[in-house]
């Protein structure tokens, strides 16, 4: 779907009734990238499921989509609590992944905060997307910030931080 092959078209038809939400989704992206008609709407049902990776895969798409209408549902979703049984961790990081889906999709400050604040995290997940989200939409405002994580474990935290950092041709991290 982010290539836009048009030959993956008739697999991911194939997939469309899939036992997974996650490879549902998928295929209905794909579909959709390549310009051929699907429908759309089992991705908004698929947002408010109770299984937090459904939520934050699918957020992901819908940002990749190009759909600027669905930011308010996007929104409005990321404030539909999750069941208790999910870890914080998770919660945190589906927000993240909303928040950065709006981003793709338009400039907003609120989401914007969000994506900020995730590399402050207790959780070295949230803190390690949040820093890749940052790089992925060019925020230099944290540049400061994430220099210092240079120095912070985990690895996977100080390779994100040397990401960041290299995309504004600031080699530090290298």
């Amino acid at each position: 779907g982010q290539l836009q092959l048009a030959a993956v078209v008739p697999a991911a038809r194939r997939h469309l009734d899939d036992s997974s939400d996650s490879v549902r989704a998928a295929a209905i992206f794909a579909i959709h990238r390549c310009g051929e008609p699907v429908d759309l709407n089992p991705l908004a049902d698929m947002l408010t499921r109770p299984e937090p990776t459904t939520r934050g895969n699918v957020a992901m798409l819908i940002g990749m989509m190009d759909q600027k209408s669905a930011v308010p549902m996007l929104k409005d979703l990321a404030k539909v609590p999750l069941p208790r049984t999910v870890p914080v961790e998770k919660t945190q990081l589906v927000r993240l992944q909303m928040a950065e889906a709006v981003l793709n999709l338009i400039e907003d400050e609120g989401s914007l905060h969000a994506v900020r604040a995730a590399p402050y995290s207790q959780f070295d997940e949230v803190r390690i997307q949040g820093v890749l989200t940052l790089a992925q939409i060019g925020d230099r405002r944290m540049e400061a910030a994430v220099v210092k994580l240079l120095e912070d474990p985990p690895i996977q935290l100080q390779l994100a931080a040397a990401r960041y950092l290299a995309q504004f041709r600031r080699y530090s991290g290298l």
